[in-house]
């Protein structure tokens, strides 16, 4: 059978690309497809919990985006895995927990965008009534002098005889509904593979959670995404637990919420009106939704224009701009035609700017290629650094769009079709940004945004109205919000209340 695909079978073309890895699949899946491959796969329940969600990871980046590495490698690497998790699980234990009744944020790690999140959160909760779980190494350095804080490696004990037990009673059923949706979607070759791994890690994970929750005791769970491989199976732990968890939205959205809905836990706080619309759109509940505003985004740049540029080498005398990668299967496409566009226009200096996730090695032939433009790696990069030197931004489905916006800066799409969907769909229909197809295209509207002005003031006039129904509060009196909306579910046992804001008095 036919995978289901994204659009009409007209406007669904292959996605077969030189970056991606393995066999090219032809089609990626549609967001109804991937919800129904999550549901198919939260059943048997284990130890009361649906795993399907913990698959999300997986199932946008390999699926989805098509950046799936279906190499044989990969595949028998897989099969490896699971031998090793089966016969030597891993193990610590739970010491050195911090005072029942706290409240756990989990920080997943340390780049800029969610430090800059969590410490407004974390000041506006009052540190010493919070605990951190860390999720990757060096968020523990990022983490205020005098607030609790534990390592992910150390929630992961748990009594291996009964995880076998439970483990072995639910995987046929696994096995064969796996099996099952492989053929139904026409998945890649080592698709059963990975999925089969990552349910048999999941089921280990919740194990554990289950454990620490009960030993910690928590007053309540915030976390960053509820729908990531490892803060998934803590939410559905604190769920089948009655612990209250609130989730906060890490970035843009897509029309249909793909990626954060089915939301998980308890609430939802998400930017602002638009946000709001579309998990409604989604399927979500009115009352699971609430509105707090991004605590890392603040409307002015505290960052020096000049400073910056000297450290990428750039001419004072030159504009700059920036194109924010994104890691899907075009994006070498895309890069080449932005350093395309700058070498045609020649009177401005480039900069690429890679998405955290992403490393300078991916696009070595196109920085060979075109040696007037600079590619920096984002990762450890903060906002204010990598927007404060570009006077205009380019983007392709990257959330930095959104955030250029709010810094007042002038933002050009750059995508091949003429259909728009996803957040580039709401840069253009809602923000009013350009929309560029080809290096050409792009070189005609960067030319007349930075030599028009009375064209970058009617930018910047429809770009405002489109932030009002992006963001509803930024930095300290976001985080205010959300501590309002944590202390309130806390109170209410699982209930925030009605409305989405809260006085400050009521927080402290």
């Amino acid at each position: 059978m036919k995978a289901i695909t994204r659009g009409s079978a007209s406007e669904v073309r292959s996605r077969a690309h030189p970056g991606l890895l393995g066999r090219p699949h032809a089609e990626t899946l549609s967001c109804q497809a991937l919800r129904e491959v999550e549901n198919e796969l939260s059943h048997p329940l284990f130890h009361g919990v649906p795993l399907g969600p913990t698959l999300n990871d997986h199932l946008i980046r390999d699926l989805f985006n098509g950046n799936g590495d279906w190499r044989w490698r990969t595949r028998w690497l897989n099969r490896a895995r699971m031998a090793r998790q089966w016969l030597r699980p891993q193990r610590s234990s739970h010491t050195d927990l911090p005072p029942h009744g706290r409240i756990w944020i989990t920080w997943l790690h340390s780049a800029a965008r969610l430090t800059e999140m969590w410490l407004p959160v974390l000041d506006a909760l009052e540190g010493h009534r919070c605990a951190v779980l860390c999720g990757a190494p060096g968020v523990s350095a990022r983490v205020p002098v005098g607030v609790s804080r534990i390592e992910w490696d150390q929630v992961l004990s748990y009594e291996a005889t009964g995880w076998r037990t439970e483990y072995r009673r639910c995987r046929p059923q696994w096995a064969a509904r796996l099996k099952s949706l492989c053929r139904r979607y026409n998945l890649p070759a080592g698709a059963f593979e990975l999925f089969a791994l990552t349910l048999m890690i999941a089921s280990r994970n919740v194990t554990n959670c289950i454990a620490f929750l009960e030993a910690a005791r928590p007053a309540a769970i915030v976390t960053d995404y509820d729908r990531n491989q490892q803060w998934s199976c803590i939410v559905l732990a604190a769920r089948l637990l009655q612990i209250p968890t609130v989730t906060l939205v890490h970035g843009v959205m897509q029309r249909d919420a793909i990626g954060y809905a089915p939301v998980l836990a308890d609430r939802v706080v998400c930017w602002g009106e638009l946000g709001r619309h579309k998990l409604l759109a989604a399927g979500e509940a009115p009352e699971k939704i609430l509105i707090g505003g991004c605590p890392r985004l603040v409307r002015d740049i505290s960052a020096s224009a000049v400073d910056e540029r000297a450290k990428l080498g750039l001419d004072p005398a030159r504009s700059v701009v920036m194109f924010a990668t994104s890691p899907e299967w075009q994006r070498l496409e895309l890069a080449e035609l932005f350093c395309a566009s700058i070498e045609i226009l020649g009177f401005v200096s480039g900069v690429v700017r890679l998405h955290p996730s992403e490393k300078l090695a991916t696009y070595s032939d196109v920085v060979r290629r075109h040696s007037r433009v600079r590619f920096v790696e984002g990762q450890g990069t903060s906002l204010d650094e990598s927007l404060v030197s570009a006077d205009v931004v380019v983007v392709h489905g990257s959330g930095v769009g959104s955030d250029a916006l709010v810094k007042r800066r002038p933002v050009v799409v750059l995508d091949v079709d003429a259909a728009l969907s996803g957040h580039n769909e709401d840069l253009v229909e809602r923000a009013g940004c350009p929309h560029a197809r080809t290096a050409d295209d792009l070189a005609a509207i960067l030319r007349r945004i930075l030599l028009d002005e009375q064209y970058r003031l009617q930018l910047g006039s429809t770009a405002e109205e489109y932030v009002k129904e992006f963001c509803c509060a930024f930095g300290m009196e976001s985080a205010r919000r959300i501590a309002g909306i944590v202390s309130r579910l806390h109170a209410s046992g699982g209930a925030a209340g009605e409305g989405d804001a809260v006085p400050v008095a009521s927080v402290r």
